[in-house]
Formats: structure tokens, sequence, C-alpha cells
């Protein structure tokens, strides 16, 4: 980790980036999770907060991630 840089913002950055990727039906948490390397509490937390954000939209029948409003 570089100096001065918080862990919090640089795991959202890369959250952002890997839900950019997905495919139009988005990822689901275990696959966020295994791109990002946390576990699969620590990224169904940061994706809730993304989720309430406007940053990520879940997709409930499928339980898949993708792109919120907010970044689109």
């Amino acid at each position: 980790m570089k100096h001065g840089i918080l862990t919090g913002p640089r795991r959202l950055k890369s959250a952002l980036d890997i839900l950019a990727q997905a495919p139009l039906e988005g990822y689901p948490l275990k696959e966020v999770s295994r791109r990002l390397g946390t576990p699969p509490s620590s990224t169904h937390r940061l994706l809730q907060t993304m989720k309430e954000l406007g940053l990520a939209v879940q997709d409930e029948a499928q339980r898949r991630y993708r792109l919120g409003p907010a970044v689109l």
C-alpha cells in the first residue's frame, strides 16, 4: 500500500473497476470477492454500502451485482 492512501477508498475503487468489467448480468458475490481478494463477508459489507450510495445494484433474483445509477 502506498503511504497516505487509505485501504477503504482503494478497495472501493477496485470494486468499481471489477463491476465495470462485469458482463451485463453482473457478478455474484463470490466472484467479486475472489477478484477483490477479500473474504465474502467483507465484500458483502462493501457491496451493501455501494448499494446504499447508488454505486452498485443487485439483481435480487440472480443475486448478482453490477454498477449502479450513480456511476452511470
